[in-house]
């Protein structure tokens, strides 16, 4: 589409502030070589200008609107796609989930899964994503090169754990904290990579601790170093689940009463560019401390309703002043669309 002409007409959604959903019908988007011109309603417009453009007119279901961001996408687990959500989440992992991504270790399984699922995410309408990727470095790099020669804006994260993971799905602590580093600097060095394309980066890396009960309080401290030493983005669960909460609090109870929050912020992982997922059971001053630390969230209602058996309360937590944005969650959740997730 980048080196053509097209004029549609129908229907044009967008939100030009958080509150406002827009809905134009009847409007024509004049996009030139990739750019939109114009958006004007079609009611005595003289396109006679753009008569060698294409001319596409949309059906009454259809509707043109801006690219969805899914902030939180596990990769390896759009197969198993809303598959065994009636288990509670620590159990789902053990049984299902941690055995369907140790398959990455495989590149050309790695290689056949991630490539349907940008394209299909890019089919979605998901034109920019914020992916967990697994443990092993060469498949999330594969990942990376995959969201690059498709042209799709992604954050990818080498997923951290070095213990309470299977013997056969798991790293130390060294093996987290090198295969990060390398990764970060292979996305860096890579043509749409910060190093390369600079404010123009198409590809990211985010330091990625799956969640804390799998990570110890030395990798979470090196992986916050790492963080400030290249100034990259940070993303995890955080107060997901009924037994997630009370398994980090079982685990580092001397840490702030053993909350997510206080672990995140003690290892220098709750920055400016950290998202985390969920936040169902966040207390009214965890948010505040997010604020001030200019960290977010990312809501998955879909995951949310199946395992936490709750919602974020978005509206609560914006007017506190926390960043919310939204998410897929696959696999916890059924789609990879972000339609019903909004």
């Amino acid at each position: 589409m980048a080196d053509h002409q097209y004029v549609f007409y129908g229907m044009i959604i967008d939100t030009p502030d958080p509150l406002t959903l827009r809905i134009r019908k009847q409007h024509v988007c004049v996009v030139n070589k990739g750019k939109i011109k114009i958006i004007e309603p079609y009611a005595g417009r003289n396109l006679e200008e753009y008569q060698n453009f294409m001319f596409i007119r949309l059906s009454e279901s259809q509707f043109i609107c801006p690219g969805f961001v899914d902030l939180h996408c596990h990769a390896p687990q759009y197969r198993q796609a809303g598959s065994a959500t009636e288990v509670p989440l620590l159990e789902w992992l053990r049984k299902f989930t941690f055995p369907n991504e140790a398959r990455c270790s495989d590149l050309s399984y790695a290689r056949d899964l991630y490539t349907k699922l940008v394209s299909r995410l890019l089919r979605n309408g998901t034109t920019t994503a914020q992916y967990f990727a697994t443990i092993h470095l060469e498949a999330t790099k594969i990942l990376a090169n995959i969201c690059q020669e498709k042209g799709q804006r992604a954050y990818i994260g080498k997923v951290c754990a070095d213990q309470n993971s299977p013997d056969f799905y798991i790293e130390t602590t060294d093996e987290g904290v090198r295969n990060t580093e390398e990764f970060i600097n292979y996305v860096h060095h890579m043509q749409k990579g910060r190093d390369v394309a600079g404010t123009n980066a198409l590809i990211h890396s985010v330091i990625t601790p799956r969640f804390i009960p799998t990570c110890s309080i030395n990798l979470l401290s090196q992986l916050g170093q790492l963080a400030k030493k290249y100034d990259v983005h940070v993303q995890s669960h955080i107060a997901e689940t009924a037994d997630q909460v009370a398994f980090v609090h079982y685990l580092y109870p001397s840490i702030g009463d053993g909350r997510d929050v206080a672990i995140f912020r003690e290892t220098g992982l709750l920055t400016n560019k950290a998202v985390f997922a969920h936040g169902v059971y966040l207390a009214e001053n965890e948010v505040d401390e997010m604020v001030t630390c200019g960290s977010a969230l990312a809501s998955c209602p879909v995951a949310n309703f199946l395992f936490s058996k709750g919602v974020t309360a978005i509206e609560h937590f914006t007017r506190r002043g926390l960043n919310v944005g939204l998410g897929t969650d696959i696999g916890g959740a059924y789609s990879s669309n972000m339609l019903p997730v909004v």
